[in-house]
């Protein structure tokens, strides 16, 4: 159970508790959606725009990895979608899946990049 507060204008205060469902609904009208740390291999695909099937892909050649729940399904943390989005890119620009991995190897797979880690990969593409 997750307990959310909103503070709306005059101080108007409500809470509700969420009983484990996506989003929270207040009186007012307004959606707030709950992140979460780590997708499903569904909401991957879909917030990345490739198929399922290339994520298992990605996966087998090195470029991304997942964890598994107790009951065997996989979680990708949300700083992934970044990086598939780079693969796609790379890819689209004739770059070898093996040389994506090679420069990629040196991000960080469970969180999104700095700048820095950014700058420093790129300066390693020129």
């Amino acid at each position: 159970m997750v307990q959310v507060k909103a503070i709306f204008p005059r101080n108007s205060v409500r809470s509700e508790t969420d009983s484990g469902g996506q989003y929270v609904k207040y009186s007012q009208g307004y959606k707030m959606r709950r992140l979460r740390k780590e997708l499903t291999v569904g909401e991957m695909a879909q917030r990345s725009g490739v198929p399922v099937s290339t994520l298992h892909f990605y996966e087998k050649k090195g470029l991304i990895t997942a964890h598994r729940t107790e009951g065997n399904q996989r979680r990708y943390p949300r700083g992934l979608l970044r990086r598939v989005a780079i693969i796609r890119i790379a890819q689209r620009a004739g770059i070898s899946l093996a040389e994506i991995r090679d420069t990629l190897s040196s991000l960080p797979e469970d969180r999104a990049p700095s700048a820095q880690e950014w700058r420093r990969m790129s300066a390693n593409c020129r």
